[in-house]
């Protein structure tokens, strides 16, 4: 007989799995808004590390490969698309996340493999940051490591 999932984690993917707003989990499980948003984002750093790693040198390297092979693209480290997610204005931001849309958002960006498992994930560009090339400006300050070639198989 397996264990059971911890309470703590088990909020979280529901969440995570769901898409369920944080009200929702308020009244599902019975526990109060901002604790579980804070439950979240505890479980979720924790975790992050372990199922959604940054992806080193070898990795892009694979990537690349089976993008090579699949699709026929060179040189490609993974397709990127993002997804503007409706908010209330946060305070002090101005309009640093009204979008071209003319609504206050997040944006989602994702980067996938050539198998659509998931690369890498931001959830906090802010919703003024339109193009996929912000997911690069938000990556030169936090560090992550691009290939800097790519060999041919």
């Amino acid at each position: 007989m397996r264990a059971c999932i911890p309470p703590k984690v088990a909020v979280t993917i529901r969440y995570l799995a769901s898409g369920a707003t944080l009200t929702d989990l308020h009244y599902y499980c019975r526990i109060g808004i901002s604790t579980i948003s804070k439950i979240v984002r505890l479980v979720w750093n924790l975790l992050k590390a372990e199922f959604l790693p940054q992806p080193r040198e070898e990795t892009w390297q694979r990537i690349a490969n089976k993008f090579d092979k699949s699709t026929l693209l060179l040189n490609c480290l993974g397709a990127i698309d993002g997804k503007h997610k409706r908010a209330n204005r946060f305070p002090h931001s101005s309009s640093m996340n009204l979008n071209y849309k003319g609504y206050f958002s997040i944006i989602l960006m994702a980067v996938v493999d050539s198998d659509y498992k998931f690369i890498y994930v931001d959830i906090l560009a802010c919703g003024i940051c339109i193009s996929a090339n912000s997911i690069f400006q938000i990556n030169d300050e936090r560090s992550m490591t691009y290939p800097t070639t790519i060999r041919s198989n």
